[in-house]
């Protein structure tokens, strides 16, 4: 009866190794997949990311587009803007020379 006993708890002590083995080989695989689930969401979060920005930066560029286009064609079409232009360049011109003469007459080279 002894030799059975024997017999008995070296089958269990197997079976035990078995299942332990069993264990760490299911927690493995699970912690494999939890990360490559975590990797997948993590490359959908970026291309989503991604379309978004050139989604962003293509608005951009259209807003932009329209702009200039609205731009040219009011200068096309507005001619007393174009005066106004001209006004502004003639009124800068006239704060250079202005200063310019100051300068000149703080060196003394006119009067």
């Amino acid at each position: 009866m002894t030799e059975r006993n024997t017999e008995d708890r070296t089958y269990d002590e197997m079976q035990s190794i078995s299942l332990t083995s069993q264990h760490r080989s299911q927690e493995h695989f699970d912690n494999l997949n939890q990360l490559s689930v975590q990797a997948l969401q993590n490359a959908i979060e970026t291309a989503n990311m991604v379309g978004k920005n050139a989604l962003d930066s293509s608005n951009v560029t259209n807003k932009q587009t329209i702009a200039h286009r609205d731009l040219a064609m009011d200068r096309t079409w507005n001619t007393q803007h174009d005066q106004s232009t001209d006004f502004q360049e003639k009124t800068f011109q006239d704060a250079v020379r202005a200063e310019l003469i100051i300068a000149l007459k703080d060196i003394g080279v006119t009067e």
